[in-house]
């Protein structure tokens, strides 16, 4: 601290211990108050209440940004994944609806043929069955029911190429696609690149606030303390982008989604597959699993694959149908039929057909509840809640911690740039102020700083008697 001479100032200030004061009338302190050890102690670029404001301010920021650290990485630890999961669930879904397609197509054509081979035969197998006790009248009728069966599994057959191609190629290939687009890089986000941005920004955002709280504390290296706040500016600016902008803009189309997904799938089926026959399937499967439609359990195949399943069905879930595996099964009725004349390629129809009918039946079935919306609500309900709570809690959670670290850092650079402003000013002021005074202890004007006006008046300077006033300081 500057200390002038002992002396009575002209225009009222006193100078006592090289303390240069002025005491209004209303002060309850006196000039042998003053204490030069506090004097020199005594900073103008301290003040209480600001240096307070300061240590909130950075305390805050530091405390936010930890904590946003921490938020943003453990929001984002799944996020991705999960919606991977998602896809590796519908694949699954394609992936067993098409092995069983596959199945039904081959287990269909043996039955066919070797029911082709018993049909050929027809009066030699009607013999039989009544060889073995069968009413002629059931014996027709089962022979009537064996004779239909061959044309509905040729139509079942003919159609399981189109159910396949159907789900390769539009279910499949669009997770494909997506897949192939996305899934690499996405994941090397959630796995490498987000461990960067979040801790450099946040780190550093820790790093400048202290920075700033020490540099402003008292501004003595004012060069250092501008650099640190506008490096705070930078990355206040930067947490609001990604915070207010990217993360904000994830959590409102996630909050979108989870109100209109259902609409836009439909849309989309309506306006991205080319194929009508196609198109009409998906949009017809989009409405039945929304519970927009209703379609029988048995019809589900047929309507949503085109991949008629019922005929198998009618045949052999029919009263009839339901006599004719157990006569196929019956080794007397194999017995019988070598007995009548049917040849031995007859009698291992026989046995292929009573072990393949089950065998179809039972790929029928599997395929059919596949199909069936409630095996598809569990898939449909973890994929609403993805995007109605997992996405948008996680993308609210990390925009919550990325803005309010930003707000903070925002506010504590302002506050430190008028912190910086104000003492730099006062420190020029004081100068100016401390120059004057020291010219008029000595009885005269002395050298005025080369900076700024003179604070000086140019009327003629009062007596001590005419002060009644502070001197000016402007």
């Amino acid at each position: 601290m500057l200390l002038l001479n002992d002396t009575n100032v002209t225009g009222g200030a006193t100078v006592v211990d090289g303390v240069v004061a002025w005491l209004p009338s209303c002060s309850g302190t006196s000039l042998s108050d003053i204490d030069v050890g506090r004097a020199q102690n005594f900073d103008f670029t301290t003040s209480y209440v600001t240096q307070l404001l300061l240590l909130v301010l950075s305390l805050a920021v530091v405390g936010v940004c930890a904590w946003g650290l921490g938020e943003s990485i453990l929001s984002t630890n799944s996020t991705v994944s999960d919606f991977w999961s998602l896809a590796d669930q519908v694949e699954a879904k394609i992936a067993n609806a098409t092995s069983d397609l596959q199945q039904l197509e081959g287990e269909v054509a043996q039955l066919s043929s070797n029911v082709t081979v018993l049909t050929q035969r027809a009066p030699l197998l009607a013999a039989a069955l009544r060889r073995v006790g069968t009413n002629a009248s059931i014996a027709d009728q089962v022979m009537a029911a064996l004779q239909g069966l061959p044309a509905a599994l040729d139509i079942i057959a003919s159609s399981v190429q189109s159910g396949i191609n159907m789900l390769n190629n539009t279910m499949q290939q669009t997770v494909t696609d997506i897949r192939s687009d996305w899934e690499g890089t996405t994941m090397s986000i959630q796995d490498t690149w987000r461990f960067i941005p979040i801790p450099v920004l946040f780190g550093l955002a820790i790093l400048i606030a202290a920075a700033c709280c020490l540099l402003c504390w008292r501004v003595r290296r004012p060069g250092a303390a501008k650099l640190f706040t506008m490096l705070l500016w930078l990355d206040a600016a930067l947490l609001m982008l990604l915070g207010a902008g990217l993360m904000r803009g994830v959590y409102v189309g996630s909050t979108d989604s989870c109100l209109y997904v259902d609409t836009l799938s439909l849309d989309l089926a309506h306006r991205k597959v080319t194929d009508p026959s196609d198109r009409a399937k998906i949009v017809r499967a989009l409405e039945y699993y929304l519970g927009l439609t209703h379609i029988p359990d048995s019809q589900v195949v047929d309507q949503l694959l085109g991949v008629p399943t019922y005929l198998l069905h009618q045949a052999v879930e029919s009263s009839v149908g339901r006599l004719l595996l157990p006569l196929l099964a019956n080794p007397a009725l194999a017995s019988a039929a070598r007995a009548v004349g049917l040849p031995a390629m007859a009698a291992t129809a026989f046995q292929n057909a009573s072990t393949l009918i089950p065998a179809t039946s039972t790929t029928v079935a599997r395929l059919e509840i596949q199909a069936l919306k409630r095996s598809i609500d569990l898939l449909y309900h973890d994929t609403k809640t993805y995007i109605c709570c997992t996405l948008s809690n996680e993308s609210y959670d990390v925009w919550v911690a990325w803005t309010a670290a930003g707000a903070l850092c925002f506010g504590l650079a302002l506050f430190c740039s008028v912190r910086i402003a104000g003492v730099l000013r006062a420190k020029r002021r004081c100068q100016r102020h401390a120059v004057a005074l020291a010219g008029l202890g000595a009885g005269g004007v002395g050298p005025l700083p080369a900076w700024g006006p003179s604070p000086l008046p140019s009327a003629p300077l009062p007596g001590p008697a005419m002060a009644t006033e502070p001197p000016d300081e402007t």
